[in-house]
C-alpha cells in the first residue's frame, strides 16, 4: 500500500523567501511612512530615504499598496499550496494590480487636477495614455477591470466566492430576521 506524499508545510527555501519578503515589506512601509511624515531623518536610514523617494516618486501613494502586496505575497509563500511554478502568475497579477491602482489614484485628477501626481510617474503616465483613447469613464472602467483581474491572478481571489458567501450571509440574515419577528408576534398573542 502506497501513501500519498502530501506537502504539510512549505519547504525551507519557500519559508526563507516568505520571511525575507515580510521584512522587506516592513522596511518599505516604515521608509514610506517616515518619509511622508517629513522628519529630518528616515527611520530606516539613508537607504530607506533613497528607497522611499525613488518608489514614491515612481508610484506615488501606490507605494503603500506595493508594500502591502509584497506582505500578502510573502504570507502566501507560507502556504504549502503556493509553489514556485505559480510565481509568474503572481508576479504578473502583482504588477497589474500596482499599475492599475496607481492609475486609479491619478484618475482623481478628473475632479481636481492637483491629484494627477497621486499615482506617481507610473499612474500619471498610464492614466493619461489610457484616458487619451478611452475617455474619462472608459479609462476608469478599464482600470477597475485590470485591478480585479490582476488581484484574481495574483492571490487566487474569486469574485464568485465572495458573492456566494455574501448571498449565504444575506439569506441567513433574512432568515434570522423573519424568525425573530415571527416569534415576537407569536409571543404577543
Amino acid at each position: 500500500m502506497t501513501q500519498k506524499n502530501e506537502k504539510t508545510g512549505p519547504g525551507l527555501r519557500q519559508e526563507a523567501l516568505a520571511v525575507l519578503g515580510i521584512f522587506i515589506s516592513a522596511f518599505f512601509f516604515l521608509s514610506f511612512l517616515s518619509e511622508s511624515m517629513g522628519k529630518d531623518a528616515n527611520w530606516c536610514g539613508e537607504v530607506g530615504r533613497i528607497t522611499a523617494q525613488l518608489v514614491t516618486g515612481f508610484t506615488g501613494y501606490g507605494a503603500y499598496l506595493l508594500a502591502f502586496m509584497l506582505l500578502s505575497l510573502s504570507l502566501l509563500f507560507f502556504s504549502p499550496r503556493m509553489s514556485f511554478s505559480r510565481l509568474p502568475h503572481v508576479t504578473l497579477g502583482f504588477t497589474g494590480t500596482v499599475i492599475s491602482f496607481c492609475s486609479l489614484l491619478s484618475s482623481f485628477s478628473l475632479k481636481n487636477q492637483d491629484y494627477l501626481g497621486a499615482g506617481g510617474f507610473l499612474g500619471k503616465t498610464f492614466f493619461t495614455l489610457l484616458n487619451s483613447f478611452a475617455g474619462d469613464l472608459g479609462a476608469i472602467l478599464i482600470l477597475v477591470l485590470i485591478f480585479l483581474f490582476s488581484l484574481m491572478l495574483s492571490t487566487q481571489f474569486s469574485l464568485y466566492h465572495v458573492l456566494l458567501m455574501s448571498m449565504k450571509g444575506f439569506k441567513a440574515f433574512i432568515s434570522k430576521t423573519v424568525s425573530f419577528f415571527v416569534s415576537k408576534n407569536e409571543g404577543k398573542k
